[in-house]
């Protein structure tokens, strides 16, 4: 299947050529981030702070949390999907995979 060449790809310059342009989710910063999740709730944030930020394994932070191990990757889920969500309305970001 083929897909048509769109701005999506990138522009084209005034010689023909392409030119990339910047991703839309390119302009989305770790500030920007951490400002979403502020909007999440606790337990969510949690989770997701201390395996992106502080890049602890799955079993340290049910440890930490005093949680199961598998309700750490269910709510690194959530927060993911929650962050994408408020990141696609702040930004108006086109929400597709």
């Amino acid at each position: 299947m083929h897909e048509p060449l769109d701005d999506q790809y990138g522009e084209l310059a005034s010689s023909g050529d392409r030119v990339a342009s910047e991703p839309a989710w390119g302009r989305v910063t770790l500030d920007d981030v951490r400002a979403a999740l502020a909007e999440i709730e606790p337990p969510f944030r949690d989770a997701y702070m201390l395996h992106s930020f502080d890049r602890l394994p799955y079993e340290d932070i049910a440890r930490r949390l005093g949680i199961e191990r598998i309700t750490v990757g269910t709510r690194l889920s959530r927060a993911r999907k929650k962050l994408r969500d408020i990141l696609v309305v702040r930004f108006g970001l086109e929400d597709r995979p």
